[in-house]
Parts: structure tokens; sequence; C-alpha cells
């Protein structure tokens, strides 16, 4: 983060760090705060050891393909590493504070409304990652009864058996809770990964019908 920050800085590019969110945060976040871009540093599914970027424009979408080649030959080749500093057009680096917690605010502000999770058992097993606070925070504050699992990162326990990729957590803890339904995160939280009380798992085809049904 502060390697990124640095580099952008030196551009003159001003930079809020928002700290440890999902991935869709900083997508909604870049277009809510007007930023130029938006930047994440995730190693989403994988181990913590394959950190990479994901890049939003400042719509808050993702770069298209052509976008994506260009920024990789930025980034690999010494065009930049070579360029000028120039001491009079230095950014700034600005912390947006409690991050999770206000994003939690907004998303249910925004789509939370009329939605009241009230007698809903729900597990949540956040990867030690990035919705580790987020998702139970907002699943609480909609009314329902979580059991939240895998929530002490330490920088290198993302993903680490547990998570979408490591279901089985899931599947027990539902059955074992009672729950209605069970979610499990990547380590960056765009993506996820759900049983039903059972907890048989459900294929992403699935959960794309209820949401389009809804």
């Amino acid at each position: 983060e502060q390697a990124v920050a640095a580099r952008a800085t030196a551009m003159g590019v001003n930079v809020v760090l928002v700290g440890v969110v999902p991935t869709p945060a900083v997508a909604f976040l870049t277009r809510h705060l007007h930023g130029c871009a938006g930047v994440v540093i995730s190693a989403s599914h994988n181990p913590f050891e394959d950190n990479g970027l994901k890049i939003f424009k400042g719509d808050g979408l993702k770069c298209d393909d052509a976008l994506e080649l260009e920024l990789e030959t930025l980034i690999l080749n010494n065009d930049l590493r070579l360029s000028k500093i120039d001491p009079t057009k230095i950014g700034t680096v600005e912390t947006w504070p409690n991050g999770a917690a206000r994003y939690a605010e907004l998303a249910v502000q925004t789509y939370g409304r009329n939605l009241d999770l009230r007698g809903v058992r729900v597990v949540v097993d956040a990867g030690h990652g990035a919705a580790y606070q987020h998702t139970p925070q907002v699943l609480r504050a909609l009314g329902a009864e979580v059991l939240a699992l895998t929530l002490e990162p330490n920088g290198t326990n993302i993903n680490a058996d547990c998570g979408s990729t490591h279901p089985e957590l899931i599947r027990q803890a539902t059955a074992s809770f009672g729950a209605q339904i069970g979610i499990a995160h990547d380590g960056d939280a765009d993506r996820l990964i759900c049983c039903d009380e059972t907890g048989d798992l459900l294929d992403g085809d699935e959960i794309l019908a209820v949401i389009g049904v809804d």
C-alpha cells in the first residue's frame, strides 16, 4: 500500500487510503469519493504471496482488456521508473478513517432498505480476508443472527484452509448452527460460495437465478 501510494503521489496524484475493505467497496468508493481511479491490492482467492493490483476506472468499473494491457506495459517497462519527479507537484496522502465500518453503513443505507433479517441465522466464513468486519456488521445491522468465522487476518493466513476455496467449513457450521444459509468469501470478498440450511452447496447459476428472480 505504501509503495503504491508513494509512486502515485510522486506523479502528482492525491491518494486516499481506505484500509482493509472488500474489493466492491473500492469500486463503490472510487465513484462515491470522485476518484480518478481505484486500486485494490489483493491476492483474490490465492495465497497472500500472489498479491497483485486490481484497478478500477473513475466510474467504478473495471478496466477493459486494452486498458489493462496498456497499464501492464507501463508497469513492466522502465518509462515510469526513469521519469523525473517534479517536486512542485507532489500529491497528498489522506486516510479515510474506519473505511470498513463506513462502507458497511453505506451498503445498509443503499441496499438494505425495507430488508428485515430478524429471525434469520447466517454463517459467514470471511477467509481471514477483507470482509472480516464488513459482512458480519451488515448482516447484524439488518437484524440477522450471525456466526462469523475466520476473522483474524495476520497478513499471511488469508484463504488458508478457509473461505470460498474451502467451503467445507461453512457446510459443517451451517448445519450445526441451524442457519438458513452459509456464506464463504474469498480473500478480497468479490466472490462468494453459499450453502443452504442442510449444508449443500449452491451452484453459482442457482445464486444468479435467485438474484434475477428477486
